[in-house]
């Protein structure tokens, strides 16, 4: 039984992080096995970000994955977020790994009217880490392996025209990431690097994940310099460039999030209210003794009169 949802910390009136590893992989996509740094522990143990939840989603994910289709993977992601009640604040991110990123995808395309709507969600964050929007020349080199395995998800990261299943995940998400009518995204994507290997690099090889494919959707996309596709997941410490990156993102994603603003504005129209009530206060105690000390005044100088 492959482990699913898991909370690494739970949200306290804030945003939940929902992180998502890519193909042939699980959680451990994000442990750098040298330091022993773990992504999602890393942004738990940002102070600024102690309200945050982090919540970590794995899937079956293997050479034998069979006809485990990525339909069945966002079935069970959409699930898993109803059951552990990660969805039921108004803002929701997703940092995810490869394909990862297009499970996430064709999750709010899938749901927008359904699940996302019913729990009311009105802003998406999307952290993308080499994530193939439109697939990879590598899973068309392993075509022919994947049909002899019947692996429907190898199958779907092909880049070709004749990928309809994911050319249209494509269309689908640009389309309502422009319409914003149930809800707005904001997102980031980082890119590799390198190609390895093993543990050899090799310089006239492209990328994994190359750059067309893993920056489509938002500005201000980064090459992680000296990445390859798998260690870009896995940060070293919390001084890692991605690491930074994506606690800037959430800290902005929070920042701009209206249930906090309107949150915060009350709070300060509520101090405002009291600061001014007992400014009038102390000023309408002022005149009164004011005039009680000139009335004193006045009626000892008339008796000394």
């Amino acid at each position: 039984m492959v482990k699913q949802g898991t909370w690494i910390r739970k949200a306290n009136n804030a945003p939940t992080v929902v992180f998502i590893h890519g193909i042939n992989s699980s959680d451990e996509c994000w442990l750098n096995k040298t330091t022993g740094a773990y992504w999602p522990n890393l942004l738990k143990e940002e102070h600024t970000l102690s309200s945050l939840g982090i919540y970590s989603f794995s899937y079956q994910t293997n050479l034998f994955s069979g006809n485990y289709s990525l339909g069945d993977v966002v079935d069970s992601l959409k699930e898993n977020l109803l059951l552990d009640d990660v969805i039921k604040y108004p803002q929701v991110i997703f940092c995810c790994h490869s394909m990862g990123g297009i499970i996430a995808r064709r999750y709010l395309v899938q749901e927008q009217t359904f699940s996302l709507k019913k729990n009311k969600v009105k802003k998406v964050g999307l952290f993308l880490v080499a994530s193939p929007a439109l697939g990879s020349n590598y899973a068309n080199l392993l075509e022919e392996f994947a049909r002899i395995l019947n692996h429907t998800q190898a199958d779907a990261l092909r880049f070709s025209q004749n990928n309809t299943w994911l050319n249209g995940l494509d269309r689908d998400f640009l389309n309502l990431k422009q319409n914003g009518d149930v809800f707005t995204i904001e997102g980031k994507e980082l890119v590799e690097d390198k190609f390895r290997f093993g543990r050899l690099w090799l310089p006239f090889f492209s990328q994994v994940v190359e750059p067309f494919s893993a920056a489509r959707y938002f500005g201000d996309s980064l090459k992680i310099p000296g990445s390859d596709h798998f260690t870009i997941s896995k940060p070293t410490s919390k001084d890692e460039i991605q690491h930074r990156l994506l606690c800037k993102f959430v800290e902005e994603f929070i920042e701009d999030d209206p249930a906090l603003s309107d949150s915060d504005s009350t709070c300060i129209t509520k101090s405002n209210n009291n600061e001014y009530k007992a400014t009038q206060f102390i000023n309408h105690a002022a005149t009164i003794n004011g005039l009680t000390q000139g009335n004193n005044n006045q009626v000892r100088n008339e008796f000394k009169g």
